[in-house]
């Protein structure tokens, strides 16, 4: 589809999206609201409005955004009526009518062709600075999105996966960086692509290449002092291709301490179908990484489970 745009002074791009489609297309390639919205860099309630049609106008640019990280055309994610809006408010249709753009008041047919002239030489201008700043404007993007538990209980571990998106379909070579919180232990790094650990100053580090995408993880134990603040992550990404400048990783960064499993995310003492269908989505991509599934299924399968303190293990309710 061709999407042509409408020119008004100062105007923004924007377009109209069907959120239906894009919540079928998220929810058949196993995708999160968090994981678009640390992509497209907007918030999860922005995404959920987008998705219930409550923002059927947005942003062109958030709308590219949108469709590279769901993986398809801009076109598969528009309003089937589409049709290109000058600048407005984002999530609000179109009311008026666009305000009428009027030349200003000449005085002659000479004046006018002067103003016609500095016209052209400023657009000719502004396209040799945007052709001269291509490279940079259209640089490969990388996006690393951090997944974990909102809470674990304390000396249990608990899984950390980052997934990565690369613009470049070509291998892209990027050295990732995480700082081990104060008394947290690695317990295992994924075997296929393992952190370097530097145990003086806590720091993990991964090099490797991306290719579109790739999935990174690790898991950690606190067996420090447990405060109300939890564990907060630190990381970043850096890849040669943007600038050489690291990129904070996005996504979840704080972990709380509670007596309940981590894949418990209500704390209601049960895990049920939709909690295990969440730890295979967000964490079973880690390859090699031990999650401990067999106790986690028979929770589930189970009645329910309680967190001994003395022996610091789950019990299962039968």
């Amino acid at each position: 589809m061709d999407v042509k745009q409408n020119t008004y002074p100062g105007g923004v791009p924007m377009v109209q999206i069907d959120g239906g489609k894009i919540r079928a297309i998220r929810e058949q390639k196993g995708l999160t609201q968090l994981y678009l919205a640390s992509v497209v860099a907007v918030t999860t309630d922005s995404i959920s409005r987008w998705e219930n049609k409550r923002y059927p106008t947005i942003k062109k640019e958030n709308a590219l955004k949108l469709a590279e990280a769901l993986e398809v055309e801009l076109a598969d994610i528009l309003d089937a009526g589409h049709k290109a809006l000058p600048d407005e408010p984002e999530g609000l249709e179109s009311t008026e009518q666009a305000p009428e753009v009027t030349a200003p008041e000449v005085v002659s047919k000479s004046n006018k062709s002067y103003w016609v002239i500095g016209l052209v030489v400023a657009v000719a201008a502004l396209a040799l600075f945007a052709w001269l700043r291509l490279p940079v404007l259209n640089g490969v993007q990388i996006h690393a999105v951090r997944f974990m538990p909102d809470h674990t209980a304390p000396g249990q571990p608990f899984p950390v996966v980052i997934k990565l998106v690369s613009s470049d379909s070509q291998p892209s070579p990027f050295i990732l960086r995480e700082m081990l919180p104060a008394g947290a232990t690695l317990v295992e790094s994924q075997k296929s692509i393992p952190a370097a650990v530097d145990h003086k100053t806590g720091e993990m580090k991964w090099i490797n290449k991306v290719t579109e995408k790739m999935v990174l993880g690790y898991s950690l134990r606190y067996d420090g002092p447990v405060s109300q603040e939890g564990l907060r992550m630190n990381g970043t990404v850096t890849l040669r291709k943007v600038s050489g400048r690291g990129k904070a990783i996005a996504g979840n960064n704080r972990i709380a301490f509670a007596p309940y499993h981590w894949a418990d995310s209500n704390k209601d003492n049960f895990i049920d179908d939709l909690e295990i269908l969440a730890v295979y989505e967000d964490f079973s991509d880690a390859t090699g990484l031990d999650l401990e599934m067999d106790l986690i299924e028979d929770i589930w399968f189970g009645g329910g489970y309680v967190w001994n303190v003395n022996s610091k293990k789950f019990e299962i309710i039968p």
